[in-house]
């Protein structure tokens, strides 16, 4: 009999567990606090070699190129328990200046350009904390959103997958600065997020008030934990049959091996 090296799955994660978000999570700063943190998480969690659908995959940016989105982040409350948790929707995005304009402006300006693409959100991210400081996230597509309205809809339950958002991880460079804006905003917080250059500027925008300030900073990079730590550690792993998100990455993004 033929033994193959079958790679079992790093429980490593698992070991931590999802925790309540602390009441006060739907105050704007502590809102923000963790919107922001996840989101940046969900941005730096991302592998040029993953094929499964997740939101930053794939190849490396083009650095002539820029990738532009609006996240708003809102607390929701659980159907299931009733706790509190935040809701972070993306929408796609355009800049309302056109041609050399365009090359000419800075993080803050471009950001302050953008608008949305779309009459509805895009994708939804409902955020559970873990209790290592990190981010389990439920992301997907959204059902019943009402236009023009970018903070609204639920997620397709039919498309949902996972994502593990590390906001300050070591395989890249990330800088985080305190919002200022928080304390008199009344407006859902709105982030204008910009990919350029093989890097992520992050703005908070108050609409209402017509201030901007930059609160995030990130490099792209591959991150090899990503998908279990599949892409940095080759391998041959089983493919179970179950709903699992780690059966889903396993199938979705190596081959099968039959001895």
């Amino acid at each position: 009999m033929k033994w193959w090296p079958f790679r079992k799955r790093d429980t490593a994660k698992d070991k931590s567990v999802t925790v309540a978000f602390p009441p006060d999570v739907g105050e704007i700063a502590v809102l923000k606090y963790h919107g922001l943190r996840a989101l940046c998480g969900a941005f730096m969690g991302r592998h040029s070699a993953c094929r499964s659908p997740h939101p930053f995959c794939g190849e490396m940016p083009d650095p002539g190129n820029s990738l532009q989105l609006i996240a708003h982040v809102i607390t929701q409350m659980s159907q299931s328990d009733g706790t509190l948790f935040p809701a972070i929707y993306l929408c796609r995005s355009e800049i309302k200046k056109s041609g050399d304009d365009i090359g000419e402006l800075g993080p803050m300006e471009f950001a302050l350009s953008m608008d949305y693409a779309d009459e509805t959100p895009n994708r939804k991210m409902a955020v559970n904390l873990v209790s290592d400081g990190t981010y389990l996230v439920q992301y997907g597509p959204i059902v019943n959103p009402v236009e023009r309205d970018y903070s609204t809809g639920r997620l397709d339950q039919n498309s949902v997958r996972e994502l593990y958002c590390n906001p300050e991880p070591s395989h890249t460079q990330w800088h985080y600065w305190e919002s200022e804006l928080s304390a008199e905003q009344t407006v859902v917080p709105e982030y204008r997020c910009i990919q350029s250059g093989g890097q992520w500027f992050v703005v908070d925008v108050d609409r209402n008030r017509g201030l901007a300030q930059q609160v995030a900073w990130l490099q792209v990079a591959d991150d090899p934990e990503h998908n279990f730590g599949i892409h940095s550690r080759p391998g041959v792993y089983v493919h179970n049959n179950d709903a699992s998100e780690y059966s889903k990455v396993i199938n979705e993004n190596l081959p099968r091996t039959f001895p």
